[in-house]
């Protein structure tokens, strides 16, 4: 926290510096009498990047939006497009998120600012549909106290529910692809709009591609239905096909139903355990109750 502020510091002492030697050059005695925010209003935006350069290289993006929160509203939105639209910018997709939420964060209590904010994210629809999705991000940086609001502002903006949803359920399944656990819990959370199918759905994605048998219980309370059948199968039963011991033990504790038939071509959970000759997993099954 202290580099952070010596940093700060820093860039700014550059910039008052060079607005003190402007009005210097034009004769302006009073610029000697202005405070640090007002001596590095009026610099030029090329000018602003070319001092935060080490920090955009860097890509130290609250470190930059603190700075830019110096200048008036228009100067600060004039410096922060030209970040965002600088095509041989060393910052990321999920970089541009992060210094968008960086200064909605700081500036939360001016409505107007944040609405315009979030319109440099929305009239960037790269910042939409490229990966990571755009949820994700905002919670994986630990700015997932926005989600609400984004979503709030997106249904202002005329984006349906479904859409929301769509989003919504992307972020989540990104997470849960890259076992990114502690974004999973961040994004449920925050109680998103998300229908019960696609719960459900979210669920059968971990079982099936064997991801952190932890997210069961936590989709669980979110809702998921821990017995629902796809293709002909519960999720119990694939789990079992998996050799996946610990999943199967996280999905009789959601309470999935051990005797559960989805179809007689898959037969229940403990026919497929001897089909496999998976003694540990058939025994941790009778012990909840299952019987061929």
């Amino acid at each position: 926290m202290k580099q952070k502020k010596y940093d700060l510091w820093i860039v700014l002492g550059s910039l008052v510096l060079f607005g003190f030697g402007v009005g210097l050059l034009h004769g302006d005695e009073k610029n000697n009498q202005l405070s640090n925010a007002s001596l590095v209003s009026g610099i030029s935006p090329n000018k602003v990047i070319n001092e935060l350069e080490g920090l955009l290289d860097s890509r130290s993006v609250q470190k930059v939006a603190l700075i830019l929160t110096q200048f008036s509203s228009s100067e600060m939105f004039t410096v922060l497009k030209k970040i965002l639209d600088n095509p041989t910018s060393l910052l990321t997709h999920s970089d541009k998120i992060e210094l968008v939420c960086a200064l909605v964060t700081e500036l939360e209590r001016q409505e107007n600012t944040v609405i315009s904010l979030f319109d440099q994210l929305y009239i960037r629809p790269a910042l939409f549909t490229e990966s990571p999705p755009l949820l994700f991000v905002i919670a994986h940086t630990y700015y997932d106290q926005l989600l609400p609001r984004l979503v709030s502002y997106l249904e202002q903006k005329g984006k349906t529910q479904s859409v929301i949803r769509q989003m919504v359920e992307q972020a989540l399944q990104y997470a849960i692809e890259h076992n990114n656990f502690a974004t999973v819990i961040r994004l449920i959370n925050r109680q998103l709009p998300l229908s019960s199918e696609q719960k459900n759905e979210l669920l059968w994605y971990v079982v099936d591609h064997d991801k952190n048998p932890l997210l069961i219980p936590v989709l669980k309370k979110f809702g998921a239905d821990p017995d629902t059948i796809i293709n002909g199968r519960t999720p119990l039963l694939v789990a079992v096909a998996h050799n996946n011991k610990r999943m199967v033990v996280e999905l009789i504790n959601a309470g999935a139903t051990v005797n559960k038939v989805a179809s007689l071509e898959h037969g229940t959970a403990l026919q497929e355990a001897l089909s496999r000759k998976n003694t540990p997993i058939e025994m941790e099954l009778r012990k909840h109750g299952a019987r061929e």
